[in-house]
């Protein structure tokens, strides 16, 4: 579960309807508690994304970012392609985690 809520009580209303969910079994909790975070999220995402499609343009790489979490996802050719897009990513100002589920090629990552 990740975003930008207002408070705290928003925050645990999402956490109780995506409970609330068929299927779900566990819940990830990336939300960002800030009125004024998702102009900073929409800063941070636009300097990775294009980090990231400078130097590989041609990779389906999908990038979101909530707080100073990047969430990372789509398909990669190889390993070594989503190590070094992870490193690039971690590597950028604003960015302090990242949630990698890109996926390799020919592979499935949980």
């Amino acid at each position: 579960l990740a975003g930008c809520v207002e408070d705290r009580q928003e925050e645990k209303r999402a956490v109780q309807l995506v409970r609330q969910v068929r299927g779900v079994r566990q819940i990830e909790d990336y939300l960002v508690v800030s009125k004024r975070a998702k102009r900073r999220d929409y800063s941070v995402a636009r300097r990775v994304r294009s980090a990231v499609t400078s130097r590989y343009p041609r990779l389906p790489v999908e990038l979101s970012v909530f707080g100073n979490v990047a969430v990372m996802t789509g398909r990669v050719p190889s390993a070594r392609y989503r190590d070094q897009v992870r490193d690039l990513v971690e590597n950028q100002r604003g960015v302090e985690r990242v949630v990698d589920k890109l996926q390799v090629q020919g592979r499935s990552r949980s």
